[in-house]
């Protein structure tokens, strides 16, 4: 089964992005791809990433994609967006971000803890796990919170904080903890018309898994959700669409029949 979508990439003018433009759209009409979304990072942490870098970032990348547009033609149906982290944190810097631009899609992202640490830049390993499991328990209230927001389209990667608790420092979690939380979460989306991203970056991290996996996936199926994104958050052309094929079969397998990805704001599907 060839790819279909690819709904949560970053370019080089994110921060940590790697690849160009040019070179994702040229590698999604090399792979047959039907929808290409570029969504480069608004990290709404204005300690950590200045306000001018965040407009610059998002303004740079919506602004390249439209001209790419307008001066080529392409099989792929090639989506603007940006990835809005820790919203509900800086409500008003959040509302300024999606007045810049007309966009097609706006991901929904939680990467830190109340206490402003983000998973990534944690040493995990050296951390107490009662520690962690707290941290777990509160990034989970604040995606509550940042569901109830709802200022967004899709929800990204809502196991993101195994990818460095189980996947690199290899500390096992009991995910049934947390099921009441990620049942709130899962049927808030259903409510608002939220599309439910799964992100694939896990098959290629030390995790080997997709975020969420398989288990919650079936859970937000038997709950009545039916809006399912996918997305590689590709930062290097090679993670681009990485193992999106194998994650159509599963999502086939609980008994999804159409991807959904968003143009102008407003949800589009794709049959499986």
């Amino acid at each position: 089964m060839k790819p279909l979508i690819d709904c949560h990439n970053h370019s080089v003018h994110s921060f940590d992005g790697h690849q160009t433009v040019e070179t994702l759209i040229r590698n999604a009409e090399a792979i047959g791809l039907s929808v290409l979304a570029i969504t480069d990072h608004s990290d709404l942490s204005p300690e950590v990433y200045p306000k001018e870098q965040i407009v610059t970032t998002v303004c740079g990348s919506v602004d390249e994609v439209k001209r790419w547009r307008a001066e080529h033609d392409s099989p792929v149906k090639i989506l603007t967006g940006f990835e809005l982290g820790e919203p509900i944190d800086y409500p008003e810097l959040a509302e300024e971000m999606l007045a810049l631009r007309e966009v097609d899609m706006v991901l929904g992202s939680i990467h830190e803890g109340s206490n402003g640490r983000d998973f990534y830049y944690m040493d995990c390993k050296n951390e107490p796990v009662e520690y962690l499991m707290g941290m777990i328990h509160d990034y989970y209230d604040r995606l509550i919170r940042l569901v109830e927001w709802g200022r967004f389209d899709v929800l990204t990667h809502i196991t993101y904080p195994l990818r460095y608790v189980m996947g690199d420092a290899g500390i096992p979690v009991d995910m049934e903890q947390f099921r009441e939380k990620i049942d709130t979460i899962l049927k808030g989306i259903i409510e608002k018309g939220i599309s439910l991203e799964i992100n694939t970056s896990g098959l290629r991290q030390k995790i080997g898994q997709t975020l969420p996996g398989k288990d919650i996936l079936t859970r937000y199926y038997e709950l009545g959700g039916r809006m399912i994104t996918i997305g590689s958050d590709s930062h290097r052309e090679e993670h681009f669409a990485y193992g999106i094929p194998e994650v159509q079969e599963m999502l086939k397998e609980i008994g999804f029949t159409e991807l959904t990805y968003f143009e102008e704001r407003k949800p589009k599907t794709i049959a499986l």
